[in-house]
């Protein structure tokens, strides 16, 4: 696009996103029951999303156990 051409675009915010769905799964779910699983741990965005999960959870008084936090390639196979 050029100068002043208007282009549609459309932007996620990690950090809210992954606040408001963990906030809601903390409120309704048992804290063993909630996992994150990602993408490729150095990739930004799964950073970003695991890093507001965990933080989520702490701020119920929830951390995250080991096991519930996971990050694979993305392939056919991981989902």
């Amino acid at each position: 696009a050029g100068v002043g051409e208007r282009v549609d675009s459309v932007l996620v915010d990690n950090v809210i996103g992954t606040v408001e769905a963990t906030s809601h799964l903390v409120e309704r779910t048992a804290k063993e029951r909630i996992y994150f699983v990602g993408g490729p741990e150095h990739n930004f965005d799964t950073r970003t999303r695991a890093d507001a999960f965990a933080t989520t959870l702490k701020g119920y008084g929830r951390a995250p156990g080991a096991v519930q936090m996971a990050f694979k390639e993305y392939t056919e196979a991981w989902g």
